[in-house]
C-alpha cells in the first residue's frame, strides 16, 4: 500500500521513531510528509539569543495547533537585553497554546511574571519541571494552580532588587511537588502541606525558625541545602529535632570558620552531627565530613572533618590523642580549608612530624599558590611548621 493511503496518525507515530535528522529529510520529500513531521520539530524548544531563534515563540502563540505538540521549553534571555513588551506578550499567548508541557523554564527579567497569566481556559495537567527567575507573585501563584502534576519547582532563585512578599498556594496546587530550589521566604510559602522531600534554599538564613517552619512538608525532609549566619552545633541541633530523617545536608555558612580557631567547635559539631541518626553525608562550607561506627554494634556514629587521604588521630575525647582536631581521611574542595585544618593539626601536635600533609602544605606556601593568601593562613601555618620541626 502506497505511504499517502496510509492514515497521517500512524505515519506521525511512525516517524515518532526516527532519528533526530530523518524527519527534517522526510518534510522536504511531500507536502503530506511536511504536515505529518512538522510538529515533531517542535516537541522540545529552547530558545536563546545565541541559536537567533526568538521568532519560533511568535510561531507558537500563532499556530495552536503546533504549540499543542511541545512538550518541553525552555527560554533564557538576559534581563538586561531590551525585548519589546509586544515579544512578551506572544511568550504568553505561546504558553497558554502548550497544553502537553512536561518541562518549562523561563528565565528572563524578573519583571515580566505576567506572562504566566495565560488564558483561562489553559491547562498544563502533565507540567512536572518547573523553573524561574521570577519571584513567587500572583501571577507564579496562579500559574502553578493550573499544574497539579508538578513535581519540581524552582522560584525566586536569582537575584533581585525587587522587595515582594511571597503569595500564598491555593491548597490544591502542586499537591505533589517533591523537590523545592529557591529563596527560604519563598520556601515558607510553598513547602508546608505539601510532600516536599527534597529542599535547596539559594537565598536567605537558615535559621532555627525556619527549621520549624520547614518541617512542616508532609513528607520526610532527606535532602537540605542551605546557607546560614549561625554556628553548625546549635543549628544542626535544631535540624535533629525537627527533621531526624535528613540523609544528605550541606551547609555554607557565613560565619568566618577560620577565625574560630577553638578545636570544640568541630567536637560540638561532631556531636551534633551525632544525633541525625539517617544522616550520610554532610559538607559545611565546602568541607565535607564523614562518619564511621562508633562501636562494634554499628550503634551510633562519630563524625569527623576530612582532609585530603591522610590519616590523622581521632577527634574521639576518649582517645590517647590529642582530640582536638580532624581526624581520618582527608578530603575538600577548599584548599584555603585543607591548609587551615592541615596547619591547625600540625601546630596542636596532630600529626605525625612525617605527615606527608606538612610536605603538601610546605609546598604549596613555597610555591606561593595565588589561591592561598588569607593572611590569618599563613601565620598559623608558621606557627604549625615551627612546632612541627621543634619535635621532629
Amino acid at each position: 500500500m502506497p505511504l499517502q493511503y496510509l492514515p497521517p496518525e500512524l505515519l506521525a507515530n511512525i516517524c515518532q521513531h526516527a532519528s533526530l535528522t530523518d524527519p527534517a529529510a522526510l518534510s522536504r520529500t511531500s507536502s503530506l510528509f511536511y504536515v505529518v513531521t512538522q510538529p515533531l520539530f517542535y516537541r522540545h524548544v529552547s530558545v536563546n539569543l545565541t541559536s537567533k531563534n526568538l521568532g519560533i515563540v511568535v510561531t507558537l502563540a500563532k499556530k495552536p495547533h503546533i504549540a499543542r505538540h511541545v512538550q518541553t521549553f525552555a527560554i533564557r534571555l538576559d534581563p538586561h537585553t531590551a525585548v519589546l513588551h509586544s515579544y512578551y506578550c506572544r511568550l504568553s499567548e505561546a504558553l497558554s497554546n502548550m497544553s502537553e508541557l512536561t518541562s518549562l523554564n523561563i528565565f528572563v527579567k524578573s519583571a515580566a511574571s505576567w506572562v504566566l497569566h495565560t488564558r483561562l481556559d489553559a491547562e498544563f495537567p502533565r507540567l512536572r519541571h518547573f523553573a524561574s527567575s521570577f519571584p513567587l507573585d500572583s501571577y507564579v501563584a496562579h500559574f502553578l494552580s493550573k499544574a497539579e502534576a508538578i513535581l519540581q519547582l524552582e522560584v525566586d532563585s536569582s537575584p533581585t532588587s525587587q522587595l515582594i512578599a511571597p503569595s500564598s498556594l491555593i491548597v490544591t496546587a502542586a499537591p505533589r511537588l517533591s523537590r523545592f530550589i529557591g529563596s527560604s521566604k519563598a520556601a515558607q510559602a510553598v513547602i508546608p502541606g505539601r510532600p516536599v522531600d527534597e529542599i535547596h534554599l539559594s537565598s536567605g538564613d537558615l535559621t532555627e525558625v525556619l527549621v520549624q517552619g520547614l518541617s512542616k512538608s508532609t513528607a520526610y525532609v532527606l535532602l537540605l541545602g542551605a546557607s546560614t549566619s549561625s554556628l553548625p552545633p546549635p543549628l544542626l541541633e535544631s535540624l535533629a529535632e525537627f527533621m531526624p530523617q535528613l540523609k544528605y545536608l550541606r551547609m555554607m555558612t557565613t560565619y568566618n570558620l577560620s577565625d574560630v580557631l577553638d578545636p570544640t567547635l568541630y567536637q560540638d559539631t561532631a556531636k551534633a552531627l551525632a544525633l541525625l541518626p539517617t544522616l550520610h553525608s554532610f559538607e559545611l562550607s565546602g568541607m565535607h565530613w564523614g562518619s564511621s561506627c562508633k562501636g562494634l554494634n554499628g550503634e551510633g556514629r562519630m563524625w569527623q572533618p576530612q582532609l585530603f587521604g591522610v590519616a590523622t588521630r581521632t577527634l574521639d575525647p576518649s582517645a590517647r590523642a590529642i582530640p582536638n582536631l580532624p581526624s581520618r581521611h582527608v578530603v575538600c574542595e577548599s584548599t584555603s580549608n585543607r591548609l587551615l585544618l592541615a596547619a591547625m593539626a600540625t601546630e596542636h601536635g596532630g600529626l605525625d612530624p612525617q605527615a606527608r600533609i606538612a610536605g603538601k602544605v610546605q609546598e604549596v606556601l613555597r610555591l606561593g599558590n595565588p589561591r592561598v593568601n588569607d593572611p590569618r593562613l599563613l601565620r598559623l601555618s608558621a606557627r604549625g611548621f615551627r612546632a612541627l620541626h621543634s619535635s621532629a
